[in-house]
């Protein structure tokens, strides 16, 4: 936020332009840096996988569980979602196949 009387940095995920009088989030799965400036500085996490499998508590699954599937943090929605698409995001994630019930 740049108001000269009231002057504080953005937090980390946020951001702020030249007379914002708040910060705004970045977009839901992109990160910034604390005090980033325009929404350019939000990018996404390089470090994070972009699929992942979840149980109930939020833990990451191996092996042969059913789970959550997240893409870059976010739920996939089973909309027009084909056993092909799980087949190839299984794949992705060194999995051999899907199992949709």
């Amino acid at each position: 936020m740049t108001d000269s009387s009231r002057c504080q940095q953005c937090g980390e995920n946020t951001f702020s332009g030249d007379g914002a009088e708040s910060c705004t989030l970045c977009t839901y799965g992109e990160i910034s840096a604390p005090g980033s400036t325009s929404e350019d500085d939000c990018e996404y996490d390089t470090e994070q996988p972009l699929f992942a499998l979840r149980d109930s508590e939020g833990i990451n699954i191996e092996g042969e569980q059913l789970g959550l599937l997240l893409y870059r943090e976010g739920t996939v929605c089973d909309d027009y979602f084909t056993t092909t698409a799980a087949n190839a995001i299984c794949r992705h994630m060194v999995h051999s196949r899907s199992k949709m019930d």
